[in-house]
């Protein structure tokens, strides 16, 4: 998915066809609007006016119209009508307009518990909202496919980069005994516990040391959990 309405202070220009007369019917510029939103944004886009349009009547007839706009066109924003006469603007109006944004994205055929490895099966590419999510958030299918779930995901909902695990492949299952590791140069600490959680390479994940003391810590590609703080390992040493 691709989005080109995240430039701040963009300004755009759509000039409708010279008009017979210079009357500009409501109903032509509501559907003007929609289709400059839906170009602006370069996806599939809902455009809510949100005031009552009049039709505008200008003396001088050969009159153009142009919409302009300046930020990004989702959610609550606005959009400007120009009036124009021999390329001089003699008539502007403000719209406000609420946007919602459609893409086609992988969203979850069914519950997905936490820590599940995500299957090709349990997800589908679908036209939603994504209003308010970041185009940069949703995951690619091929990055989903063989990964853990971080969290419960509902079905029905879009899977998003946050939602599964980083590694390759699943290294830790929760309840595994874990070696727990801290690195000081050249010496290294080691402890044992067992994960209170499920990740892969370079997930963080929560363990418990042989004391119950709850660790945070991140796995490295060994499969070992290392803890940046040795001194939550020290009542934990294994000598």
């Amino acid at each position: 998915m691709k989005r080109t309405i995240r430039i701040l202070l963009l300004s755009l220009l759509i000039t409708f066809p010279a008009f017979a007369q210079s009357t500009f019917k409501s109903e032509t510029l509501t559907k003007a609007i929609a289709s400059y939103v839906e170009n602006a944004n370069g996806c599939k886009s809902n455009v809510e006016v949100l005031q009552a349009l009049r039709d505008v009547k200008l003396q001088q007839s050969g009159a153009k119209a142009t919409i302009e706009h300046t930020g990004d066109l989702v959610g609550l924003c606005k959009v400007t009508l120009n009036f124009l006469l021999d390329g001089e603007v003699v008539h502007k109006e403000d719209v406000r307009i609420k946007v919602r944004i459609y893409a086609e994205v992988p969203m979850a055929k069914r519950f997905i518990p936490k820590d599940d490895v995500i299957k090709e099966e349990d997800i589908s590419i679908s036209l939603t909202e994504v209003t308010n999510i970041e185009p940069n958030d949703v995951v690619q299918l091929s990055d989903a496919i063989g990964k853990a779930s971080r969290k419960g995901i509902a079905k029905g909902a879009v899977v998003q980069y946050k939602d599964i695990s980083s590694g390759e492949a699943i290294n830790i299952n929760r309840n595994d005994r874990v070696k727990l590791l801290h690195y000081s140069g050249s010496i290294c600490i080691k402890a044992n516990g067992f994960a209170l959680e499920a990740g892969s390479a370079g997930d963080i994940i929560k363990v418990k040391g042989d004391n119950n003391q709850t660790l945070y810590g991140f796995i490295a590609d060994d499969g070992n959990v290392i803890i940046e703080d040795k001194n939550l390992l020290i009542n934990n040493k294994n000598n």
